[in-house]
């Protein structure tokens, strides 16, 4: 077996013609060699100065030293040669017959620039060096020397997505900051290091930032573009700035020089326009480019205003682009199919794009062959529509623009990470099936606090293939990413405790984003969901304080940065606004724990300002400005009316009071003398519900008090008690004792010297025999089933209802995969089907409540359809939208999905007393179903933020 090792006397070897980039990237290589084992290697063109232990590296065609290997047999270029982006890994004994004092050497041939530098990383990766070992001090375990054998030979796959990169966007106030404190401002010295964490995530493709910044004057000069330029990243510019030129540049013209006109509007300043358009593609032509191609109105606008026709705007943007075709043909190269552009359809381009039934779009106009038309999200993350035959054929191919990172409505989340990997995984692999491979970029904000779901992306840009949400692969790609950030510093537990962490705040997050946190969301009583919150929170930050106690010094920064500030820090603003709702709940019952309450509001207010004072101090300030973004409050769509929380305190009332209040809702008794003083619980009318919480409450001075029950098949956790604040009993059923069928009734008195209060509880033991498994159970009124917990499904060829594991905001999702399929009918006999048994407690009209995620209609006709029938009757056919209103960045209808991260549709069936089957189809193919609930006749749901717990269904 051939081997060949990493130690002292190692030398990388390269030709002298070898790309400057690919020689600055080997330097990269040599100090996390250095980083690994304290030593860096000599750095050569010639053989004679050469170790005996090498680091040969090249491209095929570049490098004389890669065809004199392969010309002995060393080494084959074969499956490397013409291909794009891939790289060989080779180990070779003796390579040179005429240099015998090499004796073992690794070999990196590249078919292309990036290929080779991307194998010069891959060398970093097997010594144990994380791509973020630079961005974010991700130290590797330190080694005295490593082997490598044959069985270490690799040659890459070319990526599966042509063009894979990110964007930073919405820079201010983090990342603006954070690059001026660091290297005084956003220079070639700053993009150096966002450059590195690029091309280590295998990317290749790069957006700068533009609010304030503009890339090719910042460098100073064209030095970042020069920089890009030679390290072979790729350079674009966002969706709204034509022909290699920052949005900035021509508003810092008019205030200065004028030089371009005073307005930027092409109809009114065509001159100063196209000049400037020139003379930015004359500057930035030369590099490696795809140009972003259209216009839009200043600021992020449409190119026209609102009492422009829509014939008027498609007519204005195929001028702008006949005209910026022009310039590329003067200014770049006379063949414009030599040149990369794109057109990115963002908000009301779609429209300009497809036209509609009266005026026709650019789709079919021919003036976009051969330009890539970038497909988008909805800013939240999710497609806004798929593309049909003719686009997946188009001539230019197809992108995609996403975001984890957004400055805008409905409302905007620039803070730390808020994207939950599930449904990131959905709608990527979605995406990839349904033919969007040619540009991938994201919206990475300030880059600093989402380097989880960064990695991420750039990881399945790369290798699709391995990802799908038919394996759940992301939960193992999630654990290999912690092993890979921390590994050499945690053991096993605490790893997998990290991954409960980044499961749970993501999670949290993707319920409601911190931004849009407030006290009103969750129900503070009903359905135990505020409860819920505050418990997840509070492990979060229970969990994240034991691991920093136990994290070593050198796993510090990158534990602060990737864990510890983001989970905590958001974990605190979901307790901060779950304690003020408790504050506002319990003030108006006149509980004296109410100001409790409000004491902790104002300590978790202060525990954020302490959180980002900490993490802006850390490291020497490696990462000052990137936790500045406000994030408490937000009351419109940013944060200039951002409000903390409103804290209400109780004076106690002068005379002792009990104040008795069933934990699921905000109705209490004191039991005096002429109030009330009996409430009645229904809990346990649900066959899965074998414990009640009753809250005690102060109103005033403290308080003794004696409880007791009449019922056998009632357990109180206690007898007797005192209360300054709060105490909670605890009421345990035992269903043994219960007769079998019918309803039993039992008290709980609560007794003091001044009230008397009866808690009377409803209570049954159904018998279970006569159900089949998987059958759900009435009780209080309503049954709630969860997606993936359904009774039976179809078997239609490849087409079936999966179950998407932690995909959902309560647990999971259904979805028919593949994805990529036709829209079905429901009268069609291969439509995959779903079916969910109930039983039901009466006859008549239920309301039926479908949970589904915020996705997006696939199509300009609005267009997505889902069906169900009961009890095998006629199939009732529903769009999910209203076709005329529905658009995806300002209906109402889109902004409350955005928002809540649910869409709930309320139909209503005849269902008979006893068990009914109910089966549900997707039409569509962008539907996911999360959660089913339906609401007897009569019966009304408290009001939630998630829906009512599940019912009880047969295991």
């Amino acid at each position: 077996m051939l081997v060949s090792g990493i130690s002292r006397n190692l030398s990388f070897l390269c030709d002298g013609s070898a790309f400057s980039g690919v020689k600055k990237i080997s330097r990269k290589v040599g100090m996390d060699i250095k980083r690994v084992f304290g030593f860096e290697p000599d750095y050569t063109e010639s053989l004679a100065d050469c170790q005996a232990s090498a680091v040969i590296f090249g491209t095929a065609g570049n490098s004389a030293f890669l065809d004199t290997l392969e010309r002995s047999g060393k080494i084959s270029l074969e499956k490397i040669s013409g291909k794009r982006e891939v790289f060989g890994f080779f180990v070779v004994e003796n390579p040179f017959e005429s240099a015998p004092f090499i004796r073992e050497a690794i070999v990196i041939a590249g078919s292309d620039k990036r290929g080779t530098i991307y194998g010069l990383f891959h060398l970093s990766e097997k010594t144990g060096v994380s791509p973020f070992v630079d961005w974010a001090d991700v130290l590797p375990r330190h080694r005295e020397s490593q082997e490598f054998t044959s069985e270490d030979n690799f040659i890459s796959k070319e990526p599966s997505v042509k063009f894979r990169g990110f964007f930073i966007n919405d820079e201010w106030p983090a990342f603006g900051n954070w690059s001026r404190r660091r290297f005084g401002g956003a220079n070639a010295e700053c993009y150096e290091h966002v450059f590195e964490l690029l091309l280590r995530l295998k990317g290749n493709y790069f957006w700068p930032a533009m609010w304030s910044a503009v890339f090719s004057w910042d460098g100073p000069g064209l030095k970042n573009a020069e920089l890009a330029d030679e390290l072979g990243v790729v350079m674009g510019t966002s969706h709204h700035e034509p022909c290699c030129r920052a949005g900035e540049e021509h508003r810092k013209y008019r205030e200065t020089t004028g030089e371009y006109g005073t307005e930027w509007n092409f109809q009114r300043n065509r001159d100063g326009i196209t000049r400037f358009w020139r003379d930015g593609l004359r500057r930035n032509g030369k590099f490696e480019n795809i140009i972003t191609i259209g216009m839009r109105g200043e600021a992020d606008t449409a190119i026209l205003g609102r009492q422009a026709t829509l014939a008027d705007n498609i007519n204005l943007l195929k001028d702008v682009i006949e005209t910026q075709y022009q310039l590329m043909k003067e200014e770049i190269n006379p063949d414009l199919t030599r040149i990369a552009r794109m057109l990115v359809m963002f908000s009301e381009v779609d429209k300009f794009y497809f036209g509609d039934g009266t005026t026709a779009g650019l789709k079919d106009s021919g003036i976009l062959d051969g330009v890539t038309i970038m497909m988008t999200d909805d800013n939240f993350g999710v497609l806004r529509a798929l593309p049909d035959q003719s686009m997946r054929n188009h001539n230019g191919g197809l992108g995609l623009y996403y975001h984890f990172d957004f400055h805008g409505g409905p409302h905007s989340y620039e803070w730390v990470n808020s994207n939950y990997l599930p449904k990131a995984e959905e709608q990527l692999s979605m995406a990839y099936e349904w033919g969007i491979r040619d540009v991938w970029i994201v919206n990475a904000g300030d880059v600093g606090l989402v380097e989880y779901p960064l990695h991420y992306f750039m990881d399945f840009a790369y290798d699709a293939e391995n990802f799908s949400c038919r394996t759940n692969y992301t939960e193992k790609w999630s654990r290999q990413w912690l092993e890979n950030q921390f590994g050499s510093y945690f053991d096993r537990s605490d790893l997998n405790l990290m991954e409960t962490v980044l499961e749970e705040y993501t999670l949290l997050n993707n319920r409601c984003k911190p931004e849009v946190m407030n006290s009103g969301i969750y129900s503070p009583f009903h359905f135990g969901e505020s409860g819920d919150v505050l418990e997840k929170a509070g492990r979060i930050i229970d969990i994240c304080g034991g691991l920093r106690q136990r994290c070593p010094e050198a796993a510090a920064t990158p534990f602060l940065q990737f864990i510890y500030y983001p989970a905590v820090a958001s974990a605190n603003v979901h307790r901060l606004w779950i304690t003020s709702s408790l504050n506002h709940a319990y003030a108006a019952q006149n509980r004296i724990e109410a100001n409790a309450y409000a004491d902790s509001v104002e300590k978790y207010l202060a525990f954020d300002r302490q959180l980002t004072d900490e993490y802006h101090r850390a490291a020497d300030g490696k990462f000052y400005g990137m936790g500045l973004s406000e994030h408490i409050g937000f009351t419109t769509w940013n944060d200039e009316d951002c409000k903390f929380p409103v804290i209400h305190r109780v004076i106690p009332s002068d005379k002792p009071r009990l104040i008795v209040n069933p934990c699921d809702r905000a109705d209490y008794v004191v039991g005096t003398g002429y109030s009330r003083n009996s409430i009645s619980v229904d809990a346990f009318m649900n066959q899965g519900c074998s414990e009640f919480r009753v809250d005690l409450a102060a109103s005033g001075p403290e308080v003794s008090y004696k409880l007791r029950t009449d019922s056998p098949w009632l357990t109180l956790s206690h007898e007797s008690g005192k209360i300054a604040l709060h105490d909670t009993l605890t009421v345990r059923i035992d269903r043994s004792l219960l007769p079998e069928g019918g309803t039993s009734v039992g008290k709980v008195f609560v007794d003091t010297d001044f009230s008397h209060v009866t808690v009377i509880f409803t209570a049954r033991r159904q018998a279970l025999s006569g159900f089949e498994k998987m059958t759900f159970l009435e009780a209080c009124g309503y049954i709630a089933m969860e997606a993936g917990h359904f009774s039976s499904r179809s078997e239609c060829g490849e087409f079936r209802f999966t179950e998407l594991e932690k995909y959902g905001r309560t647990r999971s999702g259904v979805k028919v995969l593949p994805s990529f399929h036709k829209n079905f009918s429901a009268d069609d006999p291969a439509l995959p089907w779903i079916e969910y048994k109930f039983n039901a407690e009466q006859d008549g009209a239920y309301d039926i409540d479908f949970y589904f995620s915020p996705t997006n209609p696939p199509a300009i006709d609005n267009v997505m359809e889902y069906a169900f029938s009961l009890n095998g009757g006629a199939s009732c056919v529903k769009n999910m939208f209203d076709k005329a209103s529905f658009v995806t960045y300002f209906s109402e209808e889109w902004a409350e999905g955005a928002d809540r991260n649910i869409h709930v549709r309320r139909c209503t069936a005849d269902c008979r007393k006893g068990v009914n089957t109910l089966r549900f189809s997707a039409l569509t193919p962008t539907v996911i179903l999360e959660r089913i609930v339906l609401t007897a006749p009569g019966a009304r749901l408290p009001e939630s933020y998630l829906g009512p717990s599940e019912s009880y269904f047969i295991r």
